[in-house]
């Protein structure tokens, strides 16, 4: 990481989290190099959990561990099955947190790293039971989300809204201005802004680069395998984005671009401004549906940027009867062959 994210000043002990240039699930246990980040304050929409569908016969046991954990505790330390769970327990409590707060309190922390857990055995079919040590390495993913988005999002604003490093005063004048119009009656969320007024809310060109290379980089991403919290994209998720943004901004408001703490004391009032915003802006509009049609553009976007939808590539595909009865065919009309004789020659 960049170095422009850093963790408050809190209680609780779960900061470690995981990588910030890869979260998709093609090497979900290498925690090797991670970050510490910062979490806000809970949404308004939420997401229920899914029924109990584990066979009850399916009897309830300990993780076990295939190594002694060297400092702070490694998936890897764990037997296959365990890995596997937190495969999906780890993107299912990131898409929780992207739906209902990306700060929970402690309590609902805990809870939704259980609810996590369970339906990742409910998906696979097993039942291993979930301690403190196992709660607390799905917690420490979810406590990087927002430093990650922040980070995703950092190498686009300069391009994005035309701040330039210079050492010349004139140009450290100009972005000193820059930041504080773009701010000024959120303007940096609209797509195109000047004097005459601000066009296209909601549909500043960076908002969907950042839905892109968060949540849908390729079609084993988040986005793509969870369509259960990302489709139509999230109210919370588009909020958190925002105020990433937006401290990404303020890292020019001097000038030149300085790296700015991203801690809840500085911008969970902003978080809710722009979920406050999304809520206002849904309600005005409710008629024409504009915000539901936005959230969903960004996802259907996504996932074209994903690819997950290329041609040759749908999932599910079977072969026609027909080629099946062509296949017998010519199966008898070689006289029982597979392949002619000649080919085989």
């Amino acid at each position: 990481m960049d170095g422009d994210v850093h963790p408050p000043p809190r209680p609780q002990a779960n900061s470690s989290t995981d990588d910030g240039d890869d979260h998709s699930l093609t090497d979900p246990f290498d925690e090797d190099n991670l970050d510490q980040s910062v979490s806000f304050g809970l949404g308004k929409r939420q997401r229920s959990a899914s029924s109990n569908n584990v066979d009850d016969k399916v009897q309830v046991r300990k993780a076990i561990k295939i190594q002694e954990s060297k400092g702070r505790p490694k998936a890897a330390d764990y037997e296959p099955s365990v890995r596997t769970i937190f495969s999906i327990a780890w993107p299912l409590y990131r898409g929780r947190l992207c739906t209902e707060g990306p700060m929970p309190d402690r309590m609902q922390e805990v809870s939704w790293a259980k609810l996590a857990w369970t339906e990742a055995c409910e998906r696979l079919g097993t039942r291993i039971a979930c301690d403190a040590e196992l709660i607390k390495m799905i917690t420490s993913r979810g406590s990087h989300l927002c430093g990650e988005v922040k980070t995703k999002i950092r190498p686009y604003v300069a391009d994005e809204y035309g701040f330039e490093t210079s050492t010349k005063q004139s140009v450290i004048d100009r972005n000193i201005m820059l930041a504080r119009e773009l701010k000024r009656d959120f303007a940096f969320v609209y797509k195109t802004r000047s004097p005459d007024g601000n066009k296209g809310l909601y549909g500043a060109k960076i908002i969907q680069k950042g839905v892109n290379a968060m949540w849908f980089r390729d079609k084993k991403d988040e986005g793509v395998l969870y369509p259960e919290f990302y489709k139509p994209f999230p109210e919370v998720g588009l909020a958190l984005l925002l105020t990433a943004i937006e401290s990404c901004i303020d890292e020019w408001s001097s000038g030149a671009q300085t790296n700015k703490m991203f801690t809840v004391n500085e911008y969970q009032d902003i978080l809710d401004e722009h979920l406050n915003n999304l809520a206002d802006f849904d309600k005005h509009t409710k008629a024409l549906g504009l915000l539901p049609k936005l959230l969903s553009r960004l996802y259907d976007n996504g996932r074209i940027h994903s690819k997950a939808d290329l041609q040759g590539q749908e999932n599910g595909r079977t072969m026609a009867r027909s080629a099946f009865d062509a296949a017998i065919e010519e199966y008898n009309d070689r006289g029982g062959f597979l392949s002619d004789a000649e080919d085989d020659e």
